[in-house]
């Protein structure tokens, strides 16, 4: 049947398309401008075109040659090819509810012949919530209500599956304006659908990996939070038991020497003796004749000693590893002295304090290798956050891929 045979049928002569008030009318028929896609130009070039252009196309190209009453043999032809060959299912409906004529992509999508579909309610090819939908919007565009060009709603193939599609669906009126029946071009999206519903599953499917990766990121954040308070807390502690150590230090007797510049001890208070494991100096002074191979653990200390001295002429907290010279037993002691020189500015002898600082040192091993397990924890945790944020990057990273590929294949 051609579109000739169709229009002097249903007394189409003269018809537009119009879904509103000339107000508020989107797609009013009328000639197509210069530039514009129509389905004559869309056919003749063989280009490639999407199937909303061809879409756009078949509306604008109906509207032209009804409106300009073109019924020659040719175009009679031309118009057949475009109604026949379009992507989209095209369907006219007459105001009963009755199919009046379908095109072959109609029939694909139907899986029915042209014969088996007309003269049938189109509501037979609707699921219950499509007709209700259908009807709805058809009472409100005779209201003259603006609606939206494109809308949704599931046909009934002829083996039983649903199909979704996008419908589009304009009155046709005869001269008087008169609404004599619709023109439904309906586009199949159930591969759009399901494109739709894998990206919504795999979206939530991310946000659930995001948010688990979230959480296990928050734990180890958490963990290290708690780490870095224990080692501040240990810091804190080694911190105050050094100020308390160090008020011990300062506040306590301190050993007293002077010693010659070959090393010699020459003078000892009572602090220094007991330190050196003797009773008296009288009986210390005797026994230390070398300081630097007697006492200092090693022996190039004196020198470095002495070194400091004859630059500063004082040196202070001069820590070294000494024996208790009697007992030879390993301390260590912290120094503070001066070179004394006479009036002439020559060197005469040193003069100094010790402090016994065996406990601070050791206290200050511990609380340095206190600080290595502690930095070990902590590298140890930072790599467990930098592969915790890395995997995350990298689900982002994927989903983005994915949905970036997602809507590509649309």
């Amino acid at each position: 049947m051609s579109s000739r045979d169709i229009s002097q049928r249903e007394g189409y002569t003269k018809s537009a398309f119009d879904l509103r008030e000339e107000k508020h009318n989107r797609f009013s028929s009328r000639e197509s401008l210069p530039g514009e896609l129509t389905a004559s130009g869309l056919w003749a070039s063989g280009q490639t075109v999407t199937p909303e252009q061809v879409n756009s196309a078949l509306h604008t190209e109906f509207a032209r040659r009804w409106r300009t009453a073109e019924n020659g043999p040719a175009s009679e032809e031309h118009y057949r090819t475009i109604f026949e060959n379009a992507n989209d299912a095209i369907v006219f409906i007459a105001l009963d509810g009755t199919i009046t004529n379908v095109n072959r992509s109609a029939e694909r999508l139907a899986g029915l012949s042209q014969g088996q579909v007309m003269g049938r309610p189109f509501t037979q090819f609707l699921t219950p919530a499509s007709v209700a939908l259908a009807e709805e919007r058809v009472g409100r565009a005779l209201a003259g209500e603006p609606l939206p060009s494109t809308f949704e709603i599931e046909l009934l193939r002829s083996n039983g599956r649903t199909v979704t599609v996008e419908a589009r669906a304009r009155f046709l009126r005869d001269q008087k304006g008169t609404v004599v029946g619709i023109l439904g071009i309906y586009r199949d999206i159930t591969e759009r659908k399901q494109i739709e519903e894998a990206l919504r599953q795999a979206h939530a499917e991310l946000e659930q990996r995001v948010q688990q990766r979230t959480a296990d990121l928050a734990r180890t954040n958490e963990a290290l939070r708690a780490e870095i308070a224990e080692r501040k807390r240990a810091e804190d502690a080694a911190r105050a038991a050094e100020r308390e150590y160090r008020a011990l230090f300062e506040n306590a007797v301190e050993g007293i020497y002077r010693s010659s510049l070959d090393g010699r001890q020459l003078r000892a208070n009572p602090v220094l003796v007991k330190l050196n494991g003797y009773e008296s100096e009288a009986e210390m002074l005797p026994a230390m004749n070398n300081i630097a191979t007697e006492w200092y653990v090693d022996p190039h200390r004196r020198e470095e000693f002495q070194r400091i001295l004859a630059e500063q002429e004082s040196v202070t907290a001069f820590e070294s590893e000494v024996y208790r010279h009697k007992t030879r037993e390993r301390i260590w002691i912290s120094e503070s002295a001066r070179l004394v020189r006479d009036q002439h500015g020559t060197p005469l002898y040193y003069e100094g304090t010790v402090q016994d600082i065996t406990t601070r040192k050791r206290a200050e091993e511990a609380l340095q290798n206190t600080h290595i397990e502690l930095e070990k924890r902590v590298r140890e945790r930072t790599t467990a956050l930098l592969h915790s944020n890395t995997a995350l990057q990298v689900e982002i990273e994927e989903r983005k891929r994915v949905e970036t590929a997602l809507r590509q294949s649309e």
